[in-house]
């Protein structure tokens, strides 16, 4: 009897990203940057997956879609929100954890689940970029530093400054102020990551923070945004032993591989 294979796929604003199952073990993963259209990143994802362990799309039993681009399909395929498949890919990392913060290049996301990875409850901003990780991007520009510099001198940076988190315009003029007033880049990169970080825990007033927590999507990769999530949360992250860019695929994978069971399943019981 061959593989199970499954795949999801995980389109977002900015990259695209997808993971392949064999017998529910992850097989390969890759992300890109996204292409003009969600079509052509699906296909593009797919046809990366497939070429990774020589397969045809057909012989893939099933596939989920997630993301902004997800009801774009150019062949079937199941979809599932993000919110489901973020939170399904945490748990499937780390059973442990309970509330999943999801910061993403245009929304932000905190979702409470069950021990079996199922969502509970959740809140989503996604009126403002306040949140976000485009916030991220325009405040380090404002700064003088590339996003990918903010994070690691956000932590040499002292508490003091602060800016605010009302409203990314507010802020931007806050940073620039604080520039001409001469404080030191490193406090005034802390005092963003602080502002993102209240803005998205502001979601909290929705869903209640349930210990364990873990951090999402690519934003996760900052780290003064992962320090200062702990710092405002008060307790330790829980560390997912997975790129946590690719959670959201990584639970659509798992979907799509529960729906492959099911089929067969059934298939299996009405050839009987």
């Amino acid at each position: 009897m061959g593989k199970r294979w499954s795949m999801g796929i995980d389109v977002g604003s900015l990259t695209a990203k997808g993971i392949l199952l064999a017998d529910g073990q992850v097989a390969a993963s890759f992300l890109c940057r996204a292409k003009p259209s969600a079509k052509e990143s699906i296909e593009s994802v797919a046809e990366a997956l497939c070429g990774r362990d020589r397969l045809t799309r057909e012989e893939v039993q099933a596939i989920c879609l997630t993301g902004y681009g997800r009801f774009q399909a150019p062949f079937e395929a199941i979809e599932k929100s993000e919110i489901s498949c973020h939170g399904l890919g945490a748990s499937v990392v780390e059973p442990a954890v309970r509330t999943v913060v999801d910061i993403g290049g245009q929304d932000s996301k905190l979702v409470a689940v069950d021990e079996a990875g199922l969502v509970q409850e959740f809140a989503m901003n996604d009126k403002c970029a306040a949140g976000t990780g485009r916030a991220l991007e325009v405040l380090g520009w404002a700064l003088g530093v590339e996003v990918e510099q903010l994070g690691p001198l956000a932590l040499k940076g002292r508490p003091g400054r602060g800016i605010s988190s009302r409203c990314s315009l507010f802020m931007e003029s806050d940073v620039l102020q604080a520039r001409r007033d001469g404080v030191d880049r490193a406090a005034i990169a802390r005092a963003i990551v602080e502002a993102v970080v209240e803005r998205v825990l502001a979601l909290a007033s929705k869903v209640p923070v349930k210990a364990r927590v873990c951090l999402t999507g690519g934003v996760a990769k900052n780290p003064g945004v992962a320090a200062a999530l702990a710092r405002q949360l008060r307790q330790e992250l829980c560390p997912l032993r997975f790129d946590p860019q690719l959670i959201g695929a990584l639970g659509a994978a798992h979907f799509a591989d529960r729906a492959g069971q099911a089929s067969g399943a059934a298939y299996r019981s009405s050839a009987a």
